[in-house]
């Protein structure tokens, strides 16, 4: 006899922090998925200015917080959806990336492979020698993980180094890289 696995709206829990995400009126199939709360304000801009989806996961995704995310999701859109990974350039900020899109199959929302805004080549020479960062292969993200990523990325001009999303301003900056990353024109500075 299989025994289904309770998930938490079968149990009536309640989603524990319902402002960190949102799903979009005119683009729902397009996730912005941030690490941290510190850039909040540029993600609910670009929220605002197109209509995306967005969620703020402030760490590693919550199994939790994504099924009610996914819920709302599937409401509003049935297809695939594109993720942009607002996240630090690192091991474990594409880490979270891919686990929320993990999570999200886990409750049928199929999305693609995330695409991050936190590059190095979206500094300068002059911006990267300023706001790069030494990875530490004691990271949660652990030695394998880094290189792994180091394999994937190349690091920072070939070196194990990591960029916090922390960098990537002013606002139209992020605006620029979110453009590109899903290919969406969006209004200036609105």
């Amino acid at each position: 006899m299989r025994v289904a696995a309770a998930l938490p709206q079968d149990l009536r829990y309640r989603e524990p922090r319902p402002e960190r995400r949102r799903v979009g009126h005119r683009h729902p199939e397009i996730v912005l998925v941030v690490e941290k709360d510190t850039v909040e304000e540029f993600a609910w801009e670009l929220a605002r200015r197109i209509g995306i989806s967005v969620i703020i996961l402030g760490g590693q995704p919550a199994v939790i917080s994504t099924e009610f995310f996914a819920r709302a999701l599937r409401a509003a859109h049935r297809g695939k959806v594109r993720l942009a990974a607002y996240v630090d350039y690192d091991p474990a900020g594409w880490v979270i990336a891919k686990a929320f899109r993990d999570q999200l199959a886990l409750f049928g929302v199929e999305a693609e492979d995330p695409r991050y805004l936190v590059l190095p080549s979206r500094f300068t020479a002059d911006e990267r020698s300023q706001v790069c960062i030494p990875l530490h292969s004691s990271s949660s993200s652990g030695p394998a993980a880094q290189e792994a990523w180091m394999r994937r990325t190349g690091g920072v001009d070939g070196k194990p180094l990591g960029i916090h999303l922390d960098h990537l301003r002013p606002l139209e900056r992020v605006v620029a890289a979110f453009a590109e990353v899903t290919g969406l024109r969006m209004l200036q500075g609105r």
